[in-house]
């Protein structure tokens, strides 16, 4: 592990500058996996190499959207 990755704590980038894991929601807009929290619960980050993304924790639905309100994520319950 680099000292870069370590001091931020970001998984490696692919060649394109994309986080390695990340999964397309959209025209160059991805959803990086950040870790579990306290419940199991998956939690992601959005990311765009070149646009405005909102800042903030997602969970993932049971349809593979990507919503902020945990409630609705499909481990929730």
């Amino acid at each position: 592990m680099s000292s870069d990755t370590e001091k931020s704590g970001a998984p490696p980038a692919t060649a394109a500058g994309v986080p390695e894991g990340a999964i397309a929601v959209d025209d160059d807009v991805y959803m990086v996996p950040i870790a579990k929290d306290d419940t199991g619960c998956m939690m992601y980050r959005m990311f765009s190499p070149t646009k405005a993304v909102v800042q903030a924790i997602h969970y993932r639905t049971a349809d593979d959207r990507f919503v902020m309100d945990k409630e609705r994520a499909a481990c929730s319950g």
